[in-house]
C-alpha cells in the first residue's frame, strides 16, 4: 500500500454515507468538486476496498480477499480502479444535471448502461433471502472471488434503479456549510422535502455556526 493510499485511510473508512443510494454514495467520494479545494477520498485501489466494506458492498472476509488481490497484482487493480473512477464521474454528472433540471449527456448515460450490461453477464437471479412474497434478486458472481469490478456493477445497477424508479424530485445537492462548497448528492427523505444539507451534524451545523458568528459580529444599532 502506497503512502498516497494510506494518508486518508481513516477518512475513507469513516466517510458519511448520506446519499440514500449506492450510486450517490460513490459519487460522494469526492467533496467540493466545484470549489477550489477538491477533496478526494479514493487515492487508490486499497482505499476503494476500504470504502466498499464501509458501504456494505463487501463483507470483512471479501474485503480481505480483494485486498490480497490488489497487493498481488497492483497493475490490474489500478486499471479496474480507473474504470470505477470513470463511472463515478459519469454518475456525478448525470445526477447533478438532473438536480439542475436538465437532461444528462448521452455519453454519461452510455457509460452507466455499458457498465450495467457488463455486470449482468456476471449475475444470476436467485430467490431473495427472507422475502416471504417469493421475490428474486440479483446475485453477483465473478469466479467465486470478489472483484473491484463488482463495485462498479452494483453502482451502475443502483443508478439505473434510481433514474427509473426513484424519487428524482427529491434529489438534492448540498451547498456546504462553510466557505467551500460540499457538492454531495443525496435523496431528501424528510416528510416535508425541505432537507438542505447532506448532514445537519456536518454542513448544517457549520452553516448555523457561521450565521450565528456573523450575527455576533454585526454592529448593533
Amino acid at each position: 500500500m502506497t503512502a498516497a493510499e494510506t494518508r486518508d485511510q481513516h477518512d475513507v473508512a469513516t466517510i458519511n454515507l448520506v446519499g440514500g443510494a449506492l450510486c450517490l454514495d460513490l459519487a460522494n467520494t469526492v467533496e467540493g468538486r466545484e470549489g477550489p479545494d477538491r477533496r478526494e477520498a479514493l487515492h487508490g485501489p486499497m482505499d476503494l476496498v476500504v470504502w466498499s466494506r464501509r458501504a456494505g458492498i463487501l463483507s470483512d472476509q471479501e474485503a480481505d480477499q480483494l485486498a490480497r488481490q490488489v497487493e498481488a497484482d497492483p497493475s490490474v487493480a489500478g486499471q479496474a480502479m480507473a474504470r470505477v473512477v470513470e463511472l463515478r464521474e459519469a454518475l456525478y454528472r448525470v445526477f447533478t444535471t438532473i438536480v439542475r433540471q436538465r437532461s444528462p449527456a448521452e455519453s454519461d448515460l452510455d457509460i452507466v448502461q455499458r457498465t450495467l450490461a457488463e455486470g449482468l453477464r456476471h449475475a444470476r437471479l436467485e430467490p431473495a433471502v427472507g422475502d416471504a412474497i417469493g421475490r428474486f434478486e440479483w446475485r453477483w458472481v465473478d469466479g467465486g472471488e470478489p472483484s473491484i469490478d463488482l463495485i462498479r456493477w452494483l453502482a451502475a445497477a443502483s443508478a439505473v434503479d434510481l433514474v427509473r424508479f426513484g424519487r428524482l424530485d427529491r434529489l438534492r445537492q448540498c451547498p456546504g456549510g462553510g466557505e467551500e462548497p460540499c457538492n454531495w448528492l443525496f435523496l431528501d427523505t424528510t416528510r416535508g422535502g425541505n432537507r438542505r444539507w447532506c448532514s445537519m451534524s456536518d454542513c448544517g451545523s457549520r452553516f448555523k455556526w457561521r450565521r450565528q458568528n456573523a450575527k455576533r459580529r454585526a454592529p448593533r444599532r
